[in-house]
């Protein structure tokens, strides 16, 4: 998924339906998180940050995944590292705001 969605951006450089597209998507995805975030970050304004610090991260993580290998073979753990990086972010997410 992560590879289609890389070759997807790069394509949407160059095309506006694209880039539409892929600002729709990501305003649901941007939902779906701040929904998720409710519970635990209260203020509005703390929420949309934490929402997009955790794409960014989510993002960075795919990408460095995509580009160096995800696999345990080729990545050298890199998979299992950026779960676990993943789950270091959340548990300090949660930390954050206890």
């Amino acid at each position: 998924e992560w590879q289609t969605r890389l070759a997807f951006w790069g394509e949407a450089i160059g095309s506006e339906a694209l880039r539409r597209e892929n600002a729709r998507r990501f305003a649901e995805w941007s939902a779906f998180l701040e929904a998720e975030l409710v519970s635990l970050v209260r203020r509005p304004a703390d929420r949309r940050n934490e929402d997009n610090l955790l794409i960014g991260v989510v993002d960075g993580l795919a990408l460095r995944l995509v580009l160096h290998g995800g696999g345990e073979e080729g990545g050298g753990g890199l998979g299992r590292e950026a779960v676990r990086s993943l789950g270091r972010y959340l548990k300090a997410l949660e930390e954050r705001y206890a």
